[in-house]
This record gives C-alpha cells, sequence and structure tokens, in this order.
C-alpha cells in the first residue's frame, strides 16, 4: 500500500501520454473551455475557475479568460451543491454549504456557459489515507538513504530539522501511505 499512490499517478501520466496524439495547447484550442478544480477528502468543495483558452502569441489575461455567467454544480449521491460566481470566472459553494468532501464518494460536476456549452466530469475521491513516513530513495530506488522527520516527532522543527533538507538533484522523495481506519 506504501507506493501504491504513487505509482497509481505515474501509470496515469503515462496511459495519458501515450493517448493523446495532438499537441497539449495547439491553436485550435483558443477558446476552449477549461475548467480549475480540485477536491480534497476532509477538505469543503473547492472553489472551480472556469476560463477560455487564450491565443498563444498574446500574454495571459485571467481577467479576459475568465468565463463569466455559467451555470456550474457538483453533485454526489447525498447532495447537489449550485455554485455562485464570486469574480469573474471564479465560482464558490453557494450558501449553506458545510459538508466536507466524502472518501470513495463518486462527484460529478456540470457547467453549462452562457452560451448554452456543456461540461461535465466526474471522479470517486479515494479512501482516507496518512502519510506514516517520508523517506529519500537512492538514485535508483533500490534502498532507502534516510528517513524525513515528521510533525509528530518535532513539530515545526520540520521546516528546518537538517535530515529534512532536500537537494533537488539527490535521491527521490517518496511518500509511503496507509488506510485511515475509521
Amino acid at each position: 500500500m506504501k507506493k501504491t499512490a504513487i505509482y497509481i499517478l505515474l501509470v496515469a501520466l503515462a496511459l495519458f501520454a501515450c493517448s493523446n496524439e495532438r499537441e497539449l495547447f495547439s491553436p485550435d484550442d483558443v477558446g476552449v473551455l477549461g475548467v480549475d478544480a480540485m477536491l480534497y477528502v476532509g477538505q469543503r468543495l473547492p472553489d472551480i475557475v472556469l476560463y477560455r483558452a487564450q491565443s498563444p502569441e498574446v500574454p495571459f489575461n485571467a481577467f479576459n479568460a475568465a468565463e463569466r455567467g455559467a451555470a456550474v454544480a457538483v453533485i454526489s449521491a447525498y447532495d447537489t451543491t449550485t455554485y455562485v460566481e464570486l469574480l469573474p470566472g471564479i465560482y464558490v459553494p453557494g450558501a449553506g454549504w458545510v459538508q466536507a468532501v466524502r472518501p470513495e464518494t463518486t462527484y460529478l460536476l456540470e457547467v453549462t456557459s452562457s452560451a448554452g456549452e456543456r461540461l461535465s466530469a466526474f471522479t470517486t475521491t479515494p479512501p482516507r489515507l496518512r502519510v506514516p513516513d517520508w523517506v529519500i530513495l537512492s538514485d535508483d530506488a533500490s534502498t532507502v538513504d534516510r528517513r524525513l522527520r515528521t510533525f509528530e516527532e518535532i513539530g515545526d522543527g520540520v521546516y528546518t530539522a537538517p535530515e529534512n533538507q532536500l537537494i533537488h538533484t539527490e535521491g527521490l522523495l517518496e511518500a509511503w501511505l496507509e488506510p485511515v481506519v475509521a
């Protein structure tokens, strides 16, 4: 279980790289509706940023890219949360939403632009996990070179502990994960 999340991420990235036959940011994508949001188990529903892809020939301008006037909702088996536009292109959960994102739950995002375009996506959140250890592996990932200190051990000292100082070109940082048993 320790390395499962890291391997899942690497496999997903490899599959994406192998299945995408076109350029990632082609000029044909100008005007395509984009979404920026991420669910975190145990946290409130995220703000959702809606934008239009801009020309790569022009400096990015968030105000011009913002998608205004969209209808946005996040739906789960437990409830439906309607979003409101707080700032141009930035949508937040409507009043009264207080539940945390649940583990092992499917969430559906539905967006209808002011022009009537429909966009939807879904994801299932992972089970609750905790990270009992962070380690630095050898460059070939065959051995543990050292273990990093944790908040549980030394509190805010994690920021200054010598064994927690990282050199980005040396070793591989790995998080060891385990499920939280409720």
